[in-house]
């Protein structure tokens, strides 16, 4: 596995960045007051509370296929649907939480959403 050393210098890292302190304001404030202020809004309480797994599966779509050299949009999807699965089940059998296929549905439209920007970029590349 090739590491590319040059990655801060890449447009990607930023998004990356913009989307960590989006998961970081989102955890710390817009989940709190949103559980807070409108607690009976069922649909934006199930988006709210599995943005942090889609936000997490775009920022490993977006490392293991810029950063990590050698790894495709495939092997990157089949990867992280296989670790969203296998966290959940870790998380019932270590802290009792619940098994959430919401989270599940998150990071595979994560990674629906990243392959089709993914691949409308090559075909920009390809065109251009």
């Amino acid at each position: 596995m090739k590491f590319d050393i040059y990655f801060y210098k890449r447009p990607h890292t930023y998004i990356i960045v913009l989307l960590t302190v989006f998961y970081a304001l989102n955890r710390h404030f817009i989940r709190p007051y949103i559980r807070a202020e409108y607690p009976d809004w069922e649909v934006l309480q199930l988006i709210i509370n599995s943005l942090p797994n889609f936000l997490g599966s775009l920022i490993l779509y977006i490392f293991i296929t810029r950063i990590l050299i050698g790894y495709n949009g495939l092997r990157a999807s089949l990867f992280i649907v296989g670790y969203s699965v296998f966290h959940e089940v870790i998380n019932v059998w270590l802290d009792n939480i619940r098994f959430d296929w919401n989270d599940i549905m998150a990071s595979i439209l994560a990674v629906i959403v990243s392959g089709l920007i993914d691949y409308t970029i090559s075909l920009k590349r390809l065109s251009a």
